[in-house]
């Protein structure tokens, strides 16, 4: 019965040698099938095999292929335009990795959180006409983290390892811009930090972006804390304005109730200050981009800083914000 029904197979390849597109259609799992055996013809699931995998055990042959006409490839679509967020917690959902390609709740925040975890484009350009105020500012937030990161060693002194733009439209004004930082953080009796040119290049590339673009995003997948400042002005910005924009969240922070959950530290919106002053951070790194000046003059600035190690981290700014020495904040002029 065995050699009868192995010359049946024989006879059904002969007679069947090039595949029709039903037998072509077969299930996902066939390659299994064949490594269990299911082929071969003393097999209880011959049968199967034969009416599910009849090209990947071998009963028949694919098709030749013949050259398809050529034609024009089809035009690359750009990703669509970001839909408004419906949801208020988005960025603390994309802060705890809930937007991820492997994330549970990807397909429901793509939908609900369309601008914060979608793939698409955001419009939220700052545009300068005749009716803006001489200097308008936007900044945003960058997401805190659940726990500090090392991919990235701490430096005591600045590194050479990528060197900083020189050219003057786009370069930070690298001591002026640590001193306003320093300065701040010494009204909070925090240790003064050193410039880090690995930083400041990732700074620059990120604030080139953002021209590119014309729009305000924080990088995301870093190990880098990050503070964003844009301006429109008949003059371009200057990191040390950034810092000041940065530090005037003074206000808002409560020292006696640090932040404990994302929502916690969305609310409370000092999330630029609370990185400037973070005493854990040890070094700084800028950049600048402009655009501009336009017809009427005006330049849009966008000002980039990184900081490391990176700020924000939940359940440890009671031990990294201190709130500020009354008798220096007095005198340096502290809100």
């Amino acid at each position: 019965m065995k050699n009868g029904l192995h010359l049946l197979t024989m006879n059904l390849i002969s007679l069947s040698s090039v595949c029709t597109p039903d037998q072509l259609n077969e299930l996902n799992s066939c390659g299994s099938y064949v490594e269990l055996g299911f082929c071969e013809p003393d097999s209880l699931f011959f049968s199967f095999a034969l009416q599910n995998c009849f090209f990947s055990c071998g009963f028949c042959q694919r098709p030749p292929t013949t050259s398809p006409p050529t034609t024009a490839p089809p035009p690359t679509t750009a990703p669509p335009i970001c839909l408004a967020d419906t949801l208020e917690s988005c960025e603390a959902y994309l802060a705890l990795g809930l937007c991820g390609p492997d994330s549970f709740f990807r397909d429901f925040l793509a939908v609900n959180c369309n601008a914060t975890c979608g793939n698409c484009i955001r419009k939220l350009k700052i545009l300068a006409n005749t009716t803006m105020a001489p200097t308008t500012e936007a900044n945003t937030t960058m997401a805190p983290t659940t726990e500090a990161t090392t991919t990235m060693a701490p430096t005591t002194e600045a590194t050479t390892t990528m060197e900083a733009t020189t050219e003057a439209a786009t370069t930070v004004a690298e001591d002026a811009c640590l001193q306003a930082h320093n300065d701040k953080r010494a009204l909070h009796g925090t240790s003064a930090l050193i410039w880090n040119s690995t930083l400041a290049q990732h700074a620059q590339e990120w604030a080139e972006y953002l021209v590119s673009i014309n729009d305000l995003q924080h990088e995301r997948n870093i190990d880098e804390g990050e503070n964003l400042y844009a301006s429109v002005s008949q003059v371009q910005g200057t990191c040390a304005q950034a810092v000041e924009s940065w530090y005037s969240e003074v206000s808002l922070y409560d020292f006696q109730n640090p932040p404990t959950t994302p929502q916690e530290f969305f609310d409370m919106g000092a999330g630029h200050f609370t990185q400037v002053v973070w005493n854990a951070t040890t070094s700084v790194g800028a950049g600048l981009a402009t655009i501009g000046p336009d017809a009427s003059g005006a330049i849009q600035t966008y000002i980039v800083a990184r900081y490391y190690p990176q700020g924000n981290i939940l359940g440890k700014f009671g031990q990294n914000v201190f709130e500020p020495n009354m008798k220096t904040a007095k005198t340096s002029g502290l809100p």
